[in-house]
């Protein structure tokens, strides 16, 4: 295994504790958390398993049935669009009934499977009955993609999952939650990321690393028959994945073995561009911000519980890396990262629910928020709009649902 690259290194060791932190972690270690109750749960999770977005540089013969329509309704609402979705200009058109970067099946049943898990684990401590949600209770957010809209109200769905209720949530989409959540797919929004990327991709450590995969490049050219330009293991790992995800054969008879090694690159690559501090803080320092004010917001007026957030894997690699957390595997479909917040002002942070994920200053304990702010107060720029230059302004509005609408998102 490569040895940790210098910035690497150093994303490691800004992780060390203070004296202070320590003294902090031991006065917890004496704090008894029983006393302590949920206040808020927010949760950011990957869409559920999807068709691929980028075409394989090969003839893909794949036949990718799904029973979501993909059709504009006449009405064209912003209601409809919820359900019937025509495929944009960089979405063409599968084998089967679907379109590239579409919600599967088997998507929507894991998104289902989710929301009810977290709802087991945590609707009571949250304060919610056995038979009915609260509507008021929960803040949603979604980019603007038909996956993760389509994965928000399947996860909604396994929440309600208990018993509809009269009036569900509203769901909040956003034009502007696309560039902190899916920021590769805006980056003339912020050309310093641009910049930054393309200096990461000169460091001699990044150089060194790709050269070593040159021959298995040059091993799936040969085997794939495409020129050796065409394999680029970013985007042959996101197509294949979603192979993976569902169940079918790879194609061009690669091997299981093929496929994890171009998924180890694919993570090696991306944890590097994330190690650096600067490249988290422009790519998904202001969603993090936003979920910070979430946490300390007074919400007795409005009495909001759940927070959830329905984003991409270039939103959930960019968020653990700002918490000081690099996976040692790519975040599969649905993963996702739960923040317990608690009435006595403290945080505990978990990915994929069974994976705790220790606080710079507070390790595994339950961490003072004060603490976890300080810990990723780096990661947080102080005017992200002029930082990089965006002009864009916030278009979210939110489209009302009804407990029919939850019904239809997870019948499949």
């Amino acid at each position: 295994k490569k040895p940790p690259t210098s910035h690497m290194a150093q994303f490691h060791q800004s992780k060390s504790l203070t004296i202070g932190s320590i003294l902090i972690c031991f006065l917890l270690l004496i704090t008894s958390a029983s006393s302590a109750n949920l206040k808020k749960l927010l949760v950011v999770f990957r869409h559920g398993q999807r068709t691929p977005t980028v075409p394989l540089p090969f003839p893909d013969f794949q036949t990718w049935d799904n029973n979501f329509p993909m059709q504009v309704s006449s009405s064209n609402t912003r209601q409809e669009q919820l359900y019937f979705v025509k495929p944009t200009r960089d979405e063409g058109v599968l084998l089967g009934n679907s379109f590239s970067g579409q919600l599967t099946d088997a998507g929507v049943k894991q998104q289902v499977s989710l929301g009810r898990t977290l709802a087991q684990r945590y609707g009571r401590q949250l304060g919610f009955n056995s038979e009915q949600l609260p509507a008021n209770a929960i803040h949603t957010e979604t980019t603007w993609k038909p996956r993760t809209i389509r994965s928000l109200l399947s996860h909604l769905s396994g929440w309600f999952s208990e018993g509809m209720p009269v009036d569900p949530p509203s769901i909040s989409t956003t034009e502007l939650t696309d560039l902190y959540a899916n920021w590769y797919e805006h980056p003339i929004q912020c050309p310093p990321v641009v910049d930054i990327q393309k200096a990461i991709t000169r460091e001699q450590d990044f150089v060194d690393y790709m050269q070593q995969q040159e021959d298995f490049r040059k091993h799936l050219s040969q085997k794939l028959d495409v020129p050796l330009e065409d394999i680029d293991i970013f985007f042959l790992h996101d197509s294949l994945s979603c192979y993976v995800a569902e169940g079918y054969n790879l194609p061009r008879n690669l091997t299981m073995d093929e496929y994890e090694r171009i998924e180890t690159i694919a993570t090696w690559e991306y944890n590097y561009y994330f190690s650096n501090k600067q490249f988290v803080r422009l790519s998904i320092g202001h969603f993090l911000g936003r979920i910070q004010k979430f946490i300390t917001q007074n919400d007795t007026e409005t009495n909001k519980r759940l927070f959830l957030f329905s984003s991409h894997d270039m939103g959930i690699m960019p968020l653990l890396a700002s918490l000081s957390y690099l996976p040692k595997e790519w975040p599969y479909f649905a993963s996702n990262i739960v923040f317990e917040v608690y009435d006595n002002n403290t945080v505990r942070i978990f990915y994929n629910q069974d994976t705790q994920i220790p606080i710079p200053g507070c390790g595994l304990n339950y961490c003072p928020l004060d603490v976890f702010f300080s810990s990723t107060e780096w990661a947080i720029p102080n005017d992200w709009r002029q930082e990089c230059n965006v002009k864009h302004t916030n278009d979210m509005f939110a489209v009302p649902l009804t407990s029919a609408d939850l019904k239809r998102a997870r019948a499949t």
